[in-house]
Order: structure tokens, then C-alpha cells, then sequence
């Protein structure tokens, strides 16, 4: 577990798992396919005694932030603080007293926030992705007869969500 701070999203995991949550909801998947992913590419964390706390908290706040919360995550979340169970694998990971209160009020308020239900989802990022030529370039390229042959890029579309942009390419013989 790498750890930078005291907050929710202070560690690598938390920060990997709420960043991956949010690039798959502004793709436009659906809240259970995003859940369901997750829970498949981050089993390992979740199945570390020292880590899985991070995955559960990331998970809630995302869900919270985007108005999809799962009942079962804001229980496990319930189960984490009220237990003080995160509290006490920073005391078995050797948490300096200062960093263990630190880290009971942002798990307390983070806990307040959750339980009340937010008023808006954050919107969803519109994914903007740049073709891999700009419209005016000219290209040539080696023909498998050992000729030659170029194109010239008429269009390059920065708005869709497929690969890297797309082109649209005028070819000659």
C-alpha cells in the first residue's frame, strides 16, 4: 500500500480506483458494468487485509459523486468506520498518533458526506481524443508491388471516442 496522506483518495489504490471509476463512467458505461470491472481488476486489493479498505472507500465516494451509491458498498463502507477497522490496520502498519486522528476525522466526515444523498451527479467528461494526423498532411507509403502510393488527410475528426480520433484520407495510386 503507498501511501501520501491521511484523506480518502491519499493512497495509491483509493486514487487509482476512483480515477479508473471516473474514466469508465465519462466512456459512458453503465454503473454495474463499471462496479463489475472493478471488482474484477482489482481483486487483489480487495482480497489484502491492508489494502482492501482503500478499494471499498474509493469505490463509495465515486458512487456517491455520480449518484449510482450501491447499498452493499455504503454498508461496507459503515462496517470499515464504524468498526474502526481502517484505523486499526494504520495502528499495524505503525501510523503515527497524529496520522491516526487525522485519518478518523476524514474517514468521520467522509462517512457524514456519504449518508446524505447528493443533490446532482457530477456530469460525465465528454472524452476528447486527437487523430493521429492533422487535416493538410500528405503521406506516402510503400506498396506491396514495391510502387508507391500517398494520401492526403481532408478531415481530422477530434470528437469522436474511437481509438485515437479518426481521419478521413484521400488516397492516390
Amino acid at each position: 500500500m503507498g501511501t501520501w496522506g491521511t484523506g480518502i483518495l491519499d493512497n495509491d489504490t483509493s486514487n487509482g480506483v476512483y480515477e479508473d471509476f471516473m474514466e469508465l463512467y465519462s466512456e459512458g458505461l453503465g454503473f454495474t458494468e463499471i462496479n463489475s470491472k472493478l471488482i474484477e481488476e482489482n481483486i487483489e486489493s480487495i482480497n489484502d487485509k491492508f489494502d482492501c479498505n482503500n478499494f471499498w472507500l474509493a469505490l463509495a465516494l465515486a458512487q456517491w459523486e455520480t449518484k449510482s451509491q450501491e447499498k452493499s458498498t455504503f454498508l461496507k463502507v459503515q462496517e470499515i468506520i464504524e468498526t474502526e477497522n481502517d484505523l486499526i490496520i494504520w495502528q499495524d502498519l505503525e501510523a503515527s498518533e497524529v496520522d491516526l486522528k487525522k485519518r478518523k476525522k476524514a474517514l468521520n466526515k467522509f462517512y457524514d458526506k456519504i449518508k446524505v444523498e447528493r443533490k446532482k451527479a457530477l456530469p460525465r467528461d465528454k472524452v476528447k481524443l486527437k487523430p493521429v494526423f492533422n487535416k493538410g498532411d500528405c503521406l506516402a507509403f510503400k506498396l506491396d508491388n514495391a510502387n508507391y502510393g500517398g494520401c492526403i488527410v481532408i478531415e481530422a475528426d477530434k470528437e469522436t471516442k474511437f481509438g485515437y480520433g479518426r481521419n478521413l484520407v484521400l488516397t492516390t495510386r
